[in-house]
């Protein structure tokens, strides 16, 4: 934590015959905080979220008309490519917008 104080010039008042002097001084603290950083999944954890994502496919594109809109599948016919968008960036998945893009003139997002 690190901690400065900092003294302003006095305030001299003065009105029919009395004075008043005031000091300011303003105290400011500030503390680093350091984050944890995001611990990286382990080769089992990311071997069960691709099983997990390749199931949750494999039973979505059995419904009838799921081709036809987006949906869970993300358009994707082929369950590896719909499993992708399932599966964190981390683990191989898709990559994560987050956010930190910057838009090209003319461009709609």
């Amino acid at each position: 934590m690190i901690s400065q104080l900092i003294r302003l010039v006095p305030v001299v008042v003065s009105a029919s015959g009395v004075t008043i002097v005031v000091g300011v001084a303003v105290l400011v603290v500030a503390a680093a905080v350091s984050l944890p950083k995001e611990r990286k999944p382990t080769k089992r954890e990311c071997d069960k979220e691709w099983e997990e994502a390749r199931k949750n496919c494999r039973e979505q594109l059995k419904l009838p008309g799921r081709k036809w809109g987006r949906g869970m599948t993300g358009g994707y016919t082929d369950v590896e490519e719909c499993a992708r968008g399932l599966v964190s960036e981390p683990c191989k998945g898709n990559e994560v917008d987050h956010g930190n893009n910057i838009p090209r003139p003319g461009r709609r997002y």
